[in-house]
């Protein structure tokens, strides 16, 4: 297990890391996820020793570290698995996946599980990214660790390789029955394989939940654009349905959502495919735009109104630039709400 409790990290006179809290049950994978410079690969570093931090402590198993009793990296039970892959050039797959492995079964047993059998003899400069990166999993794993950690796993490959591979990480974490915290600046990775993830933001947690939680219900406006693309139009309350530019949404909670409201008045979250479009010469809307995406196009459309969003609907749905549009609301869940005009 993990727990880490009101950590800051500072560099010089720059907090990178602000009364940070995070809990980790056992096999539990936490993804991390933020823009650049967020803090969450301070958080990784903090935990995994590399960082000093200026408050805060850190628990893993049965191990508490403060900054009055630090422990040093090596003495952390942690498994670090990083984007650049960190093997041993002059050992073959084998070699470096056993390194002061003491039971050899362990070696084994994760060669055989991560696919790498056809290569236990083979050079890390010989293998594919993916590869490489099975060799390091099967390394940390190989040490029972009492938590993984990992640093954009994925970063460095290409992006098909990527939607397999994150799969078979998560299956091998789950298999081992080991925490794990998985740092990624990568949304739809976070959201696939965390079974909680964390957004940060400017050095603070914004919000942590399960995935399908945290996109649909975002707390804040930062969680609610960073999470996929979204769009704030401006809803009228009606009883327990809301009213827009774009269609009605039944509300999920009509007393929770008069306490947002200012004059009746609410900022719902639209995400593309919340959207459906007809055409219609006397509709209230105009297409701007149009890419064509294969399974799927995504038009930009402005509103009588003047307010513009984007509608991502089936690639069946062919409309052209300057037609005219009906639209209306198709999600079949209930709507984020936000006060107007606030974050």
């Amino acid at each position: 297990m993990l727990e880490i409790r009101n950590l800051t990290v500072r560099y010089d006179d720059r907090i990178a890391v602000e009364h940070f809290d995070l809990a980790l049950g056992d096999g539990e994978i936490v993804t991390l996820v933020g823009p650049t410079g967020c803090g969450k690969s301070s958080v990784l570093r903090a935990v995994a020793g590399f960082e000093q931090p200026a408050t805060g402590a850190i628990v893993i198993g049965d191990l508490e570290i403060d900054p009055n009793h630090p422990v040093p990296p090596e003495k952390r039970r942690t498994g670090l698995v990083f984007q650049d892959f960190a093997l041993f050039p002059h050992m073959t797959v084998a070699e470096n996946i056993g390194f002061k492995v003491e039971d050899k079964k362990l070696v084994e047993h994760w060669i055989d599980r991560l696919g790498l059998s056809g290569h236990r003899e083979a050079m890390p400069a010989t293998l594919s990214g993916g590869q490489k990166q099975r060799v390091a999993l099967a390394r940390s794993l190989a040490h029972q660790p009492a938590l993984v950690l990992l640093d954009e796993p994925l970063s460095n490959l290409d992006a098909a390789l990527k939607s397999s591979l994150r799969w078979d990480i998560r299956e091998a974490l789950k298999t081992s029955g080991v925490p794990a915290l998985w740092v990624t600046h990568d949304q739809d990775e976070a959201l696939s394989v965390g079974d909680r993830v964390g957004i940060m933001h400017s050095g603070r947690l914004e919000q942590i939940g399960e995935p399908e939680e945290c996109y649909r219900a975002p707390q804040t406006r930062f969680v609610a654009r960073f999470l996929g693309e979204g769009f704030f139009v401006r809803g009228r309350l009606d009883g327990a349905t809301l009213k827009t530019g774009i269609g009605e949404s039944a509300l999920a909670d009509p007393a929770a959502a008069a306490e947002l409201a200012h004059g009746g008045e609410v900022d719902a979250l639209i995400r593309p495919h919340d959207v459906a479009l007809v055409a219609d010469s006397s509709g209230n809307a105009v297409i701007e735009w149009s890419r064509y995406e294969g399974e799927t196009r995504l038009y930009a459309i402005c509103l009588r109104d003047g307010t513009r969003l984007q509608a991502r609907v089936s690639h069946d749905v062919r409309l052209s630039d300057g037609e005219s549009v009906q639209t209306q609301i198709s999600a079949r869940h209930a709507l984020a709400l936000f006060a107007p005009g606030e974050g």
